[in-house]
């Protein structure tokens, strides 16, 4: 009897979970998925650790309608091939693809298998600072849910320690990509221009983070202020949205030559309408839409954030992309939130990780990397995601998720 290796090219993802296989070539999206026990028996063995992606087939197993059908996909697609087994004096050798991030981390542990602690802010690289907040409420639902700096008419009455603040950064300095400054109303934060002034000897990328109404509030301050090497993210809710304000701010910007971005928050179809209308009107070039569920939306929020299968596909990914969802959470991977008080957030929605004032950064992060918590909550950990095909090919879970309670924003799992 003839028999054969079917061999897959490693660029092609292969999951299986259940009765059901799942095959997904990122160099163009194209994608096998089957429920043919004969087929899931297969790509089991090609994914196995001792499979390698290559898999040996009977003849008999090669005149199965289905199997053929499968090979013909796959040959087709470029996607793997058949070779004769007389023609191969061993079995073929294809390179599977790892994930590096995950090696790396294994690297810093100890024969205990704990993290070292001396290495372990090369993973830190994202830090936002609440520089104050208000008293009647710590962070609001929109904040939580969409980052979106909403207009406050709370004065701040507690803001971030400066020493705190630089401290911090120093042990930071070599590992930040970026650094967000944030609050309920930054431009009351009595350190601010001089923390803007530290920060110009940081590489990392900075992102100044402030509502429309604020910002055109306090332009006057910002006039004689170098700040080509900020980011402004500039939240604007059309409930409240006012045009000379827009105007004003929008020449400001243009005139100062500063790096830009508007976040429009929508809760209807209405606003999303007058939202577009705004963007054509003014030739905003640089902008995010956050849909906001209000908890009387959720049609309009379907509509806006819930997908399908045909979007998790169509969605072109790199092999190291999906390999990473199953590792970590790449949304809130290597990032924190430090508020006044010094407690550490990874995500406002949920507990804080530690305190600044009690606990040393390294120790806060080290905890976290041997915890393995929200940095790793990935959606193969939870229900109902980790029983679905496509839960590594879906983005990784967000705040919306945390915010709502909710971790299948999709059509394709119904609770």
């Amino acid at each position: 009897m003839s028999e054969f290796y079917l061999a897959i090219e490693p660029y092609v993802y292969i999951f299986v979970t259940g009765n059901e296989a799942l095959l997904f070539n990122t160099l163009d999206s194209n994608s096998f998925l089957t429920d043919d026990l004969g087929v899931v028996r297969i790509v089991e063995i090609l994914n196995s650790g001792d499979g390698l992606y290559v898999a040996k087939l009977s003849n008999e197993e090669l005149e199965s309608d289905t199997c053929k059908a499968f090979i013909s996909f796959l040959r087709h697609n470029y996607m793997g091939d058949i070779l004769p087994f007389e023609l191969c004096k061993k079995k073929p050798v294809q390179l599977r693809p790892l994930l590096n991030i995950q090696t790396d981390i294994n690297l810093n542990r100890n024969e205990n298998k704990e993290l070292e602690i001396p290495s372990i802010l090369q993973y830190l690289t994202n830090i936002s600072l609440i520089l104050n907040e208000s008293s009647n409420s710590q962070f609001s639902k929109i904040t939580k849910q969409a980052n979106f700096n909403p207009a406050n008419k709370s004065l701040p009455v507690n803001e971030i320690d400066f020493t705190l603040v630089k401290n911090t950064l120093n042990r930071l300095k070599e590992t930040l990509y970026y650094i967000n400054l944030n609050g309920i109303e930054i431009f009351k934060y009595s350190k601010l221009f001089e923390l803007i002034s530290l920060l110009e000897n940081y590489d990392a990328i900075k992102e100044l983070h402030c509502n429309l109404k604020n910002l055109a509030l306090n332009i006057s301050k910002l006039e004689n202020r170098a700040l080509t090497n900020f980011h402004f993210s500039i939240s604007i809710s059309l409930n409240e949205f006012d045009r000379d304000e827009f105007l004003r701010t929008f020449s400001f910007l243009q005139t100062k030559k500063i790096v830009h971005d508007f976040k429009f928050l929508i809760e209807n179809m209405e606003q999303y309408g007058k939202t577009e209308k705004l963007i054509a009107i003014y030739n905003i070039e640089s902008y995010s839409i956050l849909p906001f569920y209000n908890g009387g939306n959720l049609a309009f929020f379907k509509e806006m954030v819930f997908i399908d299968k045909d979007d998790i596909l169509n969605d072109k990914k790199e092999m190291n992309q999906i390999l990473a969802n199953e590792a970590i959470n790449s949304y809130f991977f290597g990032k924190i939130h430090i508020v006044p008080s010094g407690d550490v957030y990874i995500s406002l929605n949920e507990a804080k990780i530690g305190n600044l004032f009690r606990i040393d950064i390294s120790e806060i992060v080290y905890n976290e990397m041997n915890n393995e918590g929200i940095w790793f909550l990935t959606r193969t950990k939870i229900s109902p995601c980790k029983n679905c095909i496509y839960c590594s090919l879906c983005p990784p879970i967000s705040n919306y998720e945390l915010s709502i309670g909710q971790f299948n924003l999709c059509s394709i799992i119904n609770n």
